[in-house]
Formats: C-alpha cells, sequence, structure tokens
C-alpha cells in the first residue's frame, strides 16, 4: 500500500491506497501577531506537534517572498521579530520543522506604528560649532546639546 502526501494551506494530509484524507494537524495553530513597538513585532501559536526539532519565523512583506527571520527550540511559541521599520506593513507565519517534513501556520498580518515626532521642534546655533534642540518634555530631560567636531 502506497500514501501520497500532500502539503496544503498548514495541514499535512496522507492520502492512503483508497485516496481517502486524513488531516495531520501538526502544524503550529492560532498565530498571532502584534506590533511591540516601532521595532519588535511579537508572535504566538499553538504548538500541535509532539515532536518537531524546532520553529522556523517567517516574515515577508505584503505580496513578496517569505524569509525566515528566526529559529526556536522545540515547544516553544512565542518569538519576537525585532528590526521591523516604523510605519510598514508585514506577514508572518511559523513553519515547524520535523526530520523529514515540514508544517507551515497560517499567515497573520501586522503593520507597525510610526515615529511621533516631537512638536514643537526648535533649533538654534549657540555657536560656530553647536545647536541646541529643544522639544516640549516628556521625560526630565528637555534640551539636548550634542558638539560635533
Amino acid at each position: 500500500m502506497r500514501a501520497h502526501v500532500q502539503c496544503v494551506v498548514g495541514l499535512l494530509l496522507v492520502l492512503g491506497a483508497s485516496g481517502t484524507a486524513r488531516a495531520q494537524g501538526w502544524a503550529p495553530a492560532n498565530l498571532s501577531a502584534s506590533a511591540a513597538s516601532w521595532d519588535e513585532v511579537h508572535l504566538a501559536w499553538t504548538d500541535r506537534s509532539n515532536n518537531e526539532l524546532e520553529f522556523r519565523v517567517e516574515r515577508r512583506a505584503p505580496g513578496g517572498s517569505f524569509a525566515g527571520v528566526g529559529v526556536v527550540p522545540a515547544n516553544v511559541t512565542a518569538f519576537a521579530d525585532v528590526g521591523t521599520l516604523p510605519s510598514s506593513a508585514y506577514e508572518y507565519r511559523v513553519v515547524a520543522v520535523r526530520s523529514n517534513t515540514e508544517g507551515a501556520s497560517g499567515v497573520v498580518s501586522v503593520s507597525t506604528p510610526g515615529f511621533l515626532a516631537p512638536t514643537p521642534l526648535t533649533a538654534s546655533a549657540v555657536g560656530w560649532d553647536r545647536v541646541q534642540v529643544s522639544w516640549p518634555a516628556v521625560t526630565d530631560a528637555a534640551v539636548a546639546t550634542r558638539r560635533y567636531s
């Protein structure tokens, strides 16, 4: 008896000799993504396998090709993607890697927030080699001076 294996939307389908499909639901499920900040996205998923070697986290721009952004060991169900850009849209999937096959989760989308520019921002020359930049305080440091040579 020969079996045919086909991967469809994150489920491994095993077709037996009778042609009946049996879903092997071991691919990661319930993938969620949230932008923690402009440069960090948090991902979480459900591990439905008991024998994966690792999980590969993949990211793409909408409509682009997926590329790996990280790997976590078996049984880990969260990942923080640091290095995203502000005001950007991303799509993620998580791939469970076994010794001889892989199973991908569904795809989730997330957008990172943009920068909030300080307003009003003022700059004034305080010498031939210095500029003072000021903005309303959001912490105790309201004025910063930097000297460039």
